[in-house]
């Protein structure tokens, strides 16, 4: 007997009860297998890996040293000496940053790190995620200064920008803006045909893995908090990676081939 059909659940220990009602005590409970349907993706930090930052600017497109790119560089270091925090220009209003991700991604969480030292001046500032389709599907005004985090949970909104403005004195400087949201971007037919084609082993693996069938393109290696460990190219068709140096745990290898970006799994162990 089937008594249920698919039901999300959350990570972590779950609790399920079976009650029996009735006048008779004839009923024997044998079994219950359950069984996963499908396992959603983990969120990933996708600023770093299809992000384009840009800022309000006047004439100089890093003011101060501090470049729009340098807040999704995957450092949350805030000193802004070590030159890891951006900085939008003083004298334009609205001050704006933000982040465009390309396409449209289901977007969960956002992480602002402020800069430190500096902290009061991000004050009264507001956070927008804006669609493919120019529609704000999240906006939010925040008074306090993030000190040094802000982590904002965003229910699962579908966009691709991700906007950070205020119109108080002094530029915007962040540390970084971390995106996190499920990775599904859209695979042309060729695509997805390459995609059948390529193989990735052994996985896991704890030292390297072969990839083949994918001469002449790129790939990029990140962590779960989208932070890059590697990049390089693939000239033959069956070509080793050395990943030895890489601590153990889940990556995301995007291989890039004229134009079209898809992206396996693998378990470093």
């Amino acid at each position: 007997l089937k008594v249920g059909t698919a039901i999300p659940l959350e990570k972590g220990v779950q609790a399920m009860k079976v009650l029996f009602s009735g006048s008779h005590a004839e009923f024997e409970l044998n079994n219950i297998t359950i069984s996963l349907v499908e396992a959603d993706p983990d969120p990933v930090n996708l600023a770093p890996i299809h992000g384009t930052a840009s800022q309000s600017i006047a004439s100089d497109p890093c003011p101060y040293g501090g470049c729009a790119e340098l807040a999704i560089d995957g450092n949350t270091d805030g000193n802004f000496g070590n030159g890891s925090v951006s900085h939008s220009d003083h004298n334009v209003n609205p001050k704006w940053w933000q982040v465009d991700l390309g396409n449209d991604y289901k977007i969960e969480t956002i992480n602002i790190y402020n800069r430190t030292g500096y902290e009061s001046r991000l004050n009264n500032f507001t956070v927008e995620v804006i669609n493919t389709q120019g529609a704000v599907v999240y906006s939010h005004l925040y008074v306090d200064s993030p000190k040094p985090l802000l982590s904002i949970a965003t229910g699962g909104v579908i966009g691709s920008i991700v906007k950070i403005s205020k119109t108080s004195a002094h530029g915007i400087t962040l540390a970084e803006v971390e995106v996190y949201g499920i990775d599904s971007s859209v695979l042309s037919t060729a695509t997805t045909q390459m995609d059948d084609e390529i193989e990735l082993f052994p996985n896991p693996t704890s030292s390297s893995f072969t990839l083949t069938n994918c001469a002449g393109t790129q790939i990029t290696i990140f962590d779960t908090l989208g932070k890059m460990v590697h990049r390089g190219a693939i000239h033959s068709e069956r070509q080793t990676v050395d990943i030895s140096y890489l601590e153990g745990g889940l990556y995301f290898i995007e291989i890039e081939n004229n134009g079209s970006i898809f992206i396996k799994k693998i378990i470093k162990k």
